[in-house]
């Protein structure tokens, strides 16, 4: 059964607060995710997990990660997603990667 956002938010809604402990997700991103909240919590509480879901500031991936941003990313969390949108990082290995030889994808990855 296939469920959609407003099934994993009634869903969510109507269990009582797990007692398990959190497990919490740092989403990093540079393109607009906050609708993942309930899928991941939904996902989460399907396997027992009590998931806690943050997010970082919008396009401050390297940031967060180094732990220079708002602090999404701190010493307890337990899973980072990342998700960007490539062609804003390196439009070669997003629009040319097969036109590329070797050594023009080694120095492209380098300089990202």
């Amino acid at each position: 059964m296939t469920m959609g956002l407003l099934d994993m938010q009634k869903y969510l809604a109507s269990r009582p607060p797990t007692e398990a402990p959190p497990f919490r997700i740092a989403v990093l991103r540079n393109i607009m995710l906050d609708s993942i909240e309930p899928a991941l919590r939904y996902l989460g509480d399907r396997i027992g997990l009590n998931v806690d879901v943050s997010f970082g500031e919008f396009d401050n991936i390297f940031q967060e990660a180094c732990g220079c941003g708002v602090g999404s990313v701190t010493q307890d969390t337990d899973c980072i997603m990342v998700s960007m949108f490539l062609d804003g990082v390196s439009w070669d290995l997003a629009r040319n990667f097969a036109s590329l030889d070797k050594s023009a994808v080694k120095a492209e990855i380098e300089r990202v």
